[in-house]
């Protein structure tokens, strides 16, 4: 099953920095890991769909299992 994963939002303003980009899209069972935005981008108002800062996609053998993955995916180890 693959699953898009919890969309990931911001509030309006600068984006100050990009961190841990490499290490989600490196998590196993992530097969798509998206942003929408880099440093330094305004980001807008959230209103619709693509003001979302964007997306993780995983896939596992159960529905259970690509929300555990997708949930991981986004879980930074300290300082990153």
């Amino acid at each position: 099953m693959r699953r898009l994963g919890p969309l990931l939002t911001a509030g309006p303003g600068i984006l100050k920095a990009v961190q841990g980009a490499e290490t989600v899209r490196d998590k196993e069972n992530v097969t798509e890991f998206h942003l929408q935005f880099k440093a330094a981008d305004r980001t807008p108002p959230l209103r619709w769909a693509l003001d979302r800062v964007d997306h993780v996609m995983a896939e596992r053998p159960t529905s259970g299992g690509v929300v555990a993955a997708c949930d991981s995916a986004l879980e930074l180890p300290e300082g990153v």
